[in-house]
């Protein structure tokens, strides 16, 4: 437990499908401490409260909807952390989970002052010079199949090379997934373990979010991830087994 809380103390976990992805500080709190507010497909209900709309376009809408039943005013600052939410569940609106309806809550909420500039300033035009050459390099070493699957690894030393962190990494899958002739992008992030982190995006038919499920992760449909065991070619060797497995499930079946 952590050192002052309060035993009664209620934990509110957002945007995650399943406890474990809030890391193993978190391992102690028990369900009945728990509230789960959620968007993703497969979430695991794991709390004694659990509020979620599997399929919706970002977890901010459901924050939206508790502070419109609250009745609490949306400043400035609250419009522009709940579009934040929108603009990168989204992708800026390009990906297919941006609906009608999306649009019009991101519009209401630029109407009540939400600050759309310093979002995407933030979100995609501001990058540390450590992520960039992380970046380069996974780059430089990916590999696209005949099969049209695109994957890369970074390594711990890659990481400790060019003194970057897991947090430097959210471009790289989205870079191997804007390559021609891709239809599945998958990045291998070792961790501190030797284990693997898999991120995975797709486009088209191919349901990423299935091929989580069955490595024990979970997602949506074009973005998805799960954990592997090492070694890197056992990890290598799985993905693409698990990957190919469902490119050959028709979709809709």
């Amino acid at each position: 437990s952590f050192e002052g809380v309060d035993d009664g103390a209620i934990f509110v976990f957002l945007d995650m499908s399943d406890k474990v992805r809030a890391g193993r500080a978190l391992e102690w709190v028990p369900a009945e401490r728990i509230v789960n507010i959620d968007h993703h497909l497969g979430n695991k209900r794991f709390g004694r409260w659990n509020y979620v709309l599997e399929g919706e376009a970002a977890t901010g809408v459901l924050a939206l909807n508790i502070i419109v039943g609250l009745g609490v005013t949306i400043s400035p600052a609250i419009a522009t952390c709940l579009l934040a939410t929108l603009i990168a569940d989204t992708g800026c609106f390009m990906y297919s989970n941006a609906s009608p309806r999306t649009i019009r809550l991101a519009s209401s909420l630029m109407e009540a002052g939400a600050d759309k500039e310093a979002i995407t300033e933030q979100l995609y035009q501001t990058r540390s010079f450590e992520g960039q050459k992380v970046l380069g390099r996974a780059l430089d070493r990916a590999t696209l199949t005949d099969d049209r699957i695109c994957y890369s690894i970074v390594t711990q030393d890659m990481l400790r090379e060019f003194g970057a962190s897991h947090e430097d990494l959210e471009d790289v899958v989205g870079a191997l997934r804007a390559v021609e002739r891709c239809d599945v992008a998958a990045l291998l992030k070792e961790t501190d373990e030797g284990d693997y982190r898999l991120s995975m995006r797709s486009r088209g038919p191919f349901n990423v979010m299935e091929i989580a499920k069955g490595l024990g992760g979970g997602g949506h449909f074009r973005a998805a991830g799960a954990s592997l065991p090492g070694p890197l070619e056992k990890a290598i060797a799985s993905m693409l087994q698990a990957i190919r497995a469902q490119m050959w499930v028709r979709p809709g079946t």
